[in-house]
């Protein structure tokens, strides 16, 4: 950035395209007007789930306001939003595994077993919020299908422990 809201471009190929013929030449800088004020630089510069959720909906309200696309960025802001839903929805369904029949099964299997339904419920979020991208489907909804998948789960598995 060279000024107040001034960028300037180092090594330019500059094209331009009229009719049939290609116009190529070189200029060694360039400064140019920029739009973008320093804090959506630095909102750009980050990662998007280093994001904090308030950071995220003002980053999301200014996409919509400019009329991007926000599917990617909302799909990031449902999962931080719904995050402490699941850890207490993945804490109901250990109980089963913790508090089930000791004589049925041993604890090096429950422990097998727990790590395998928590690393089958964070492949199988992460398979359907891409899944949703992919299809247009509401980020919302992708991010609690998993969620209720698992609480249904939860609560069968709670029904046949106790």
């Amino acid at each position: 950035m060279e000024g107040h809201n001034q960028w300037l471009y180092k090594d330019l190929i500059i094209k331009d395209y009229t009719g049939e013929t290609v116009d190529t030449r070189y200029e060694a800088t360039q400064v140019r007007e920029s739009e973008l004020t320093e804090k959506q630089l630095r909102v750009l510069e980050a990662p998007i789930n280093s994001l904090p959720p308030s950071g995220l909906y003002q980053y999301l309200k200014y996409l919509r306001d400019s009329g991007q696309v926000t599917e990617r960025f909302e799909l990031v802001f449902w999962q931080k939003i719904t995050l402490p839903v699941a850890v207490v929805v993945m804490m109901l369904c250990s109980f089963p595994f913790i508090f089930g029949s000791l004589r049925v099964t041993n604890a090096g299997k429950r422990i097998v077993l727990a790590t395998i339904a928590g690393i089958s419920f964070q492949l199988i979020s992460q398979l359907l919020a891409n899944l949703g991208l992919m299809l247009d489907l509401s980020p919302l909804l992708t991010t609690l299908t998993p969620i209720v998948i698992i609480l249904v789960l939860g609560i069968a598995l709670m029904r046949r422990a106790f």
